[in-house]
């Protein structure tokens, strides 16, 4: 079970991770200069996951040794 959550996470980040994200022109006239967002973006959300899983996986383990 664990496993297919690894899995999902891991698919879910490298979907998004792969998509070309770019920053809006600010002046609709000027020609279009494309700011690439995904270098750190992609690193930032894959370690936001990699907390939030850390902190529930303690919680489980706090509540399973309360029983």
């Amino acid at each position: 079970m664990k496993k297919a959550y690894v899995v999902l996470i891991g698919l879910l980040v490298g979907s998004f991770a792969s998509l070309p994200t770019e920053a809006q022109v600010s002046e609709p006239n000027r020609r279009p200069v494309n700011a690439p967002l995904d270098g750190g973006l992609s690193i930032l959300l894959a370690a936001g996951a990699a907390v939030g899983l850390k902190k529930a996986h303690q919680k489980r383990k706090e509540a399973r040794s309360m029983r």
